[in-house]
């Protein structure tokens, strides 16, 4: 297959790329940026933190689940009309996230604030490595 790096081609692999995103049912759109916010996670043996730039939304906009190992983040973005005459539009979100073990639903925390959501999910007692002695016998 010929590939240049140049013009036309360039369109063609922009094409293929839409194509795909839309085949795997992923919900962004390369040209018009993404409709699902990214998830940023870190943390260590106690708890994962979860941050996510939201702009626009609103608290009461916002949905969080943990579900086993699942955390799910869903939400709605109510966009102004351009001019005056047109309708108000919103963009409706649902992220989807594998957690590396089982939180503690219970003791679960977000805070939105100045556009950032920040959800921190405590480990289960249960679940924490324990560290186990060796005998000589």
């Amino acid at each position: 297959m010929y590939t240049h790096d140049r013009g036309f081609w360039n369109v063609l692999r922009d094409l293929d790329r839409i194509f795909d995103a839309v085949g795997s049912g992923q919900r962004s759109y390369p040209l018009f940026g993404s409709a699902t916010p990214a998830l940023n996670v870190s943390g260590n043996d106690d708890a994962l933190i979860v941050t996510s730039e939201i702009p626009g939304v609103q608290p009461a906009d916002l949905g969080i689940t943990v579900h086993g190992d699942t955390l799910t983040v869903s939400g709605k973005r109510v966009l102004a009309p351009a001019q005056d005459k047109q309708p108000e539009r919103s963009i409706t979100f649902e992220r989807s996230l594998q957690l590396p073990y089982r939180v503690d639903g219970e003791r679960t925390e977000a805070r939105c604030r100045d556009g950032v959501l920040t959800i921190t999910l405590h480990r289960l007692a249960s679940e924490k490595p324990r560290a186990i002695s060796v005998s000589a016998t």
